[in-house]
């Protein structure tokens, strides 16, 4: 009679070790941050062509241009500096991903996401002096 026991120990352990390198592989992607000064108009910034259907589409304004971008490996260990005076901070992977935008020491948007390729978060609504300030998350492949 064979005795399979440590057959199915072993089967478990390399199961188990599998298991535990998916969420750090799963956590190690990079993450591209846009800010965009969103009004109305006609220009679409070149760098926006990406998303810029998707956002006339969805928001109340036609003109997008790029004011700043950043890419970041998450999980992030520094908050991101975009513009003269925001900070995007971030915790977590992309499928638990905690966002806090500040302006200075002023927390402006504090949210939590799942994230994925297939489409970009967009935050914001914050009053500019030409339109309204937009940040553009997008999972980069």
């Amino acid at each position: 009679m064979i005795n399979r026991s440590p057959l199915l120990i072993l089967m478990a352990a390399i199961l188990f070790a599998a298991l535990a390198v998916l969420p750090a592989r799963a956590g190690s992607e990079s993450l591209s941050i846009r800010l965009v000064r969103a009004s109305q108009g006609t220009e679409i910034d070149p760098a926006l062509q990406d998303v810029a259907a998707l956002m006339r589409g969805n928001l109340a304004f036609s003109s997008f241009k790029l004011v700043d971008s950043a890419t970041v490996t998450l999980p992030a260990s520094e908050p991101v500096k975009l513009g003269k005076n925001f900070k995007v901070a971030l915790s977590g992977p992309a499928n638990n991903l905690d966002i806090t935008v500040s302006r200075g020491t002023v927390k402006l948007i504090q949210t939590r996401a799942v994230l994925h390729g297939r489409s970009p978060l967009v935050l914001g609504g914050i009053p500019a002096r030409d339109g309204t300030l937009l940040f553009v998350l997008n999972l980069v492949k």
